[in-house]
């Protein structure tokens, strides 16, 4: 993907061109005219658009412009084209009354006298396309015959594009001489794109081509060629490649939002960084920063910061608050930032209070499909983290969680639980005799206390804090204080709480020695505590344990960091905890906006006491209006995802750190944000407004998908028809049979699984008899590949299934079939050889094919199966020629 300070290279190249003669004079404004489209501030615009119209003025002569176009258009036919395209284009911009006849002559003096000379077909496509008469498109016609050279192909390239018939093309690639670097086909679709005047609409985005420009645009930006025809074409790429990322990166999801966005970049990579201030970013720039995704809103004009890298500080210690409904993608967003912290590699404990259970994953690399399609896209790598990732399960749970998902118990002290927090658990009142009680046998548990036995009375020496849950009940049974009773407590309260006690024994999270903090926040380990086999205020209670904890050790440690500033001889603290970033999912249920919880209060002051002693704060959430105030009031970032309610909306609105655009108040407008888009707020003064980003893939897997009923998640393996055993041998092709099952695929490529090549021989054979052979491969192509055959929004695509009956062995053929695509230009998108049967996934343009081929059981027959997709039911000739190909070739 070009960066943004590439860009900026080529348009300075552009300003360093001094042209020699007339014909570079206009081609430079024709590259004038396409670099406006690239840009966004209106006063650049400004000045751009002076700048076309004096440079339009100085090659137009003062007199006789009639004549003068008409010679220029016989002697020099390409620089007329140039100049009638740049023309055309500033009239569009504004109409300037003495530009506004020049197209005209042009076009009518071709019309009339020179329709087949060189470049009057491309001018008569530029009079269609301005006019829309019928007359310039008839006249392209008639002239189809008449010309010769490179013109006939550009005409019929032409007419094409004004009929759609494929008939045109088709002769066209008959007569094309491939460029040097460019097949047949991408030669043709380079004359298309060229003749519409590098409109966006038509880049050939194929892989090969982009390659191609790839290597023009790197010539320009090292000074290898600094011709215009190549800072044409990079400027043309550029202007393509945000359609593409449009499509391809961005999902078709570029919101336009006119207002003016001012962020922090970075001048030497382009990025832009949230969360940090100009005068940390100079000293530090971009150490300490995570690539989170890229901006995918554009201004209306120009790219603006569209798909800049987006990067967020994770220096400084910050409250990001990340919501959205369910299915939106705030749990991935924040598995992201997990990701990121984990590889940044500065320092920093990782703590992440997981109540779903999902991200255990990130000790394993991607493996879905569908992303590591789009990883590629992003120039990403599946990656685990089993290195610096560990899983804490509850102590009482540890034995019943697979292996696979786990690594260490997890446990606290029961000293460590507040008097308010085993109220909150209790379920009982603070000041209410019970709780009264609570505090009691705490205290004496800790302290020592005298107990009365059956037979005796005993000193019971103190624990301090290394007490265990027993110990509290064995105190309210015998403490001499507790069951007196005149000043103690009534026997009906004693029982409750003891009953309470012994249920809190099976909850399964207490040990005397409890986990250290220094074992769960380390430099650059993420420590997941795995709390979803737990109930909600369980799940609190430690979320509250754990943020109390950290926040206290942090502010010893800070306290400790200040003193030794001034007293040399302060003692240095032998256990200590890095800078911690604590990350909690499903926080409205945590910090609720009415009433409280046991993590209430700990995670408010968390987050108002954090930012010094270092200790961030990560909340997740579906709800933001079901959040408390208080905490949300702390946020100095927000992702906000898509959200449904009004009541939310409100909340993002009235907390938001930023100005919000009117169109993204919208209600109707947070309701259409596709599921990996947020809306990005800062409260930084290098970030005006709040902006649309897309978040990237992740690179580890993500465990926290919508599970599917059994049925529907079983539909990634075919159904085949289960053959008649009194009549398997007389079979139909038809599919006749009602009773159906489900036959297991081989399992998809994994990450680390090559989707070129394989050591492993495929066994070309499938146990089935050949009817129900061909239903199995139908099914295996139409879904387990159905992503290649029906592109993530491709629109509606009609379906081409077509088998052969062979007499090889598809071992004997498979390399012939596939030199034989790459003969007919189609392109390998993989080759998938490491299944019971080998698969060629391949494409040409808007044509995605899946071919396969299987050994019949028992016979000297093969089966090949040949699916298509095509938009247009009128194209579906091309598809059947490369099958015909393949026949021929094989028989």
């Amino acid at each position: 993907m070009i960066e943004h300070t590439e860009i900026l290279k080529v348009f300075k190249k552009v300003r360093e061109v001094t042209p020699q003669n007339l014909a570079e004079k206009i081609h430079l404004l024709d590259i004038w005219v396409l670099q406006y489209d690239l840009i966004s501030e209106s006063r650049h615009l400004r000045n751009m658009q002076d700048q076309i119209v004096k440079f339009i003025q100085d090659i137009l002569p003062d007199v006789d412009t009639e004549d003068w176009l008409i010679n220029l258009f016989r002697e020099d036919p390409v620089s007329a084209v140039r100049l009638s395209h740049a023309i055309i284009a500033t009239l569009k911009i504004e109409e300037y009354p003495f530009l506004k006849k020049i197209p005209y002559v042009l076009f009518n003096h071709i019309f009339h006298n020179e329709p087949t000379s060189p470049g009057a077909s491309t001018i008569l496509y530029q009079a269609f396309e301005k006019t829309k008469e019928e007359k310039y498109q008839e006249k392209i016609l008639e002239s189809t015959d008449k010309v010769t050279g490179i013109e006939k192909i550009k005409n019929f390239a032409i007419c094409y594009l004004i009929t759609r018939e494929e008939r045109y093309l088709t002769q066209a690639y008959e007569l094309v001489i491939p460029l040097e670097g460019l097949s047949k086909g991408n030669t043709l679709d380079y004359y298309l794109w060229e003749v519409t005047d590098y409109k966006a609409d038509r880049y050939p985005s194929t892989p090969e081509f982009r390659q191609y420009l790839t290597t023009k645009i790197n010539q320009v930006l090292e000074g290898e060629a600094e011709d215009l025809e190549t800072i044409h074409l990079s400027l043309a790429f550029i202007l393509g490649e945000t359609k593409f990322w449009g499509e391809e990166i961005f999902g078709n999801y570029t919101p336009k939002i006119d207002a003016f966005l001012k962020l922090l970049v970075d001048k030497d990579t382009g990025a832009a960084i949230i969360g940090r201030s100009e005068s940390l970013y100079r000293k530090v720039r971009l150490k300490g920063t995570m690539e989170i995704g890229k901006i995918c809103e554009r201004p209306a004009h120009g790219i603006g910061h569209y798909a800049r890298r987006l990067l967020l500080d994770c220096t400084q210690p910050h409250v990001i608050f990340i919501s959205g409904h369910r299915g939106s993608g705030k749990s991935y967003t924040m598995g992201v930032i997990a990701e990121e912290l984990a590889i940044e590699r500065i320092g920093i404990g990782i703590i992440i209070i997981d109540p779903l259970g999902v991200y255990w994953s990130m000790k394993y690399p991607n493996w879905e499909e569908k992303e590591l399609e789009l990883l590629k896209k992003w120039n990403l790598q599946p990656k685990s983290f089993a290195e610096n990732v560990r899983v804490f399960i509850p102590l009482g749970q540890f034995n019943l969680t697979p292996k696979e998902t786990k690594d260490l118990p997890f446990s606290i002290r029961p000293s460590e639980l507040s008097v308010d927090d085993w109220c909150y658990v209790f379920k009982v009142g603070r000041f209410t005799p019970r709780g009264i009680m609570v505090e009691k046998a705490l205290k004496l548990v800790q302290e020592g206390y005298q107990a009365e036995l059956e037979d005796a009375v005993l000193k019971v020496k103190g624990k301090g804090d290394n007490y265990s849950i027993q110990d509290v009940i064995r105190c309210v049974n015998t403490s001499s204080f507790i069951t007196n009773k005149d000043k103690g407590f009534t026997r009906q309260t004693r029982r409750a709480m003891v009953s309470r006690f012994e249920i809190a024994k099976e909850w399964g999270i207490f040990s005397t020695e409890g986990t250290p903090l220094i074992e769960l926040s380390k430099p650059d380990q993420v420590s997941i505590i795995d709390v979803s086999m737990l109930d909600q205020g369980l799940h609190a209670l430690i979320s509250g344990v754990l943020a109390r904890k950290v926040l206290r050790a942090r502010l010893h440690m800070s306290r400790q960091t200040e003193a030794a500033k001034i007293a040399v001889e302060v003692t240095k603290k032998t256990e200590s905890i890095p800078i911690t970033w604590l990350l909690i999912d499903e926080a409205h249920l945590l910090v609720p906006a009415r009433g409280s919880t046991a993590a209430t209060e700990p995670l408010v002051q968390y987050a108002k006491l954090g930012r010094k002693p270092g200790c961030a704060l990560v909340l997740c959430t579906q709800q933001p209006s079901a959040t408390n105030t208080q905490i949300l009031s702390q946020m100095d970032i927000s992702i906000t995802h898509f959200l449904t309610y009004t009541s939310d909306i409100d909340a993002f609105a009235h907390r938001a750190p930023g100005e919000i655009p009117d169109k993204i108040k919208d209600t109707a407008f947070f309701r259409g944000i596709p599921v990996g888009v947020g809306v990005l707020a800062d409260e930084s003064i290098t970030t005006n407004r709040v902006f649309i980003g897309r978040i990237r893939p992740r690179i580890s897997q993500h465990a926290g998908r919508e599970a599917l009923p059994k049925i529907i998640d079983q539909m990634d393996r075919p159904v085949i028809f289960r053959p008649d055993k009194s009549n398997s041998e007389t079979a139909t092709d038809e599919e006749t049979s009602v009773e159906q099952t489900y036959i297991n695929l081989p399992p998809s490529p994994g990450p680390e699984t090559s989707t070129t090549s394989t050591s492993t021989a495929p066994a070309f054979s499938i146990n089935l008899p050949k009817n129900q052979l061909k239903d199995y491969m139908k099914r295996l192509l139409l879904y387990k590949y159905r992503n290649h055959l029906y592109p993530v929004r491709s629109g509606k695509l009609h379906e081409k299934i077509m088998f052969h009956t062979l007499s090889k062995h598809p071992a004997l053929i498979i390399d012939e079939i596939k030199d034989k695509i790459l003969e007919q230009e189609w392109v390998i998108d993989k080759t998938i050889s490491d299944s019971d049967l080998p698969v060629l996934l391949i494409s040409k343009g808007q044509f995605h094919v899946g071919i396969s081929l299987a050994q019949v059981v028992e016979s000297d027959e093969s089966v090949l199966i040949f699916i298509g997709t095509l938009p247009n039911t009128a194209d579906v000739h091309k598809i059947e020629e490369l099958f015909q190909a393949l026949i021929s070739l094989i028989e």
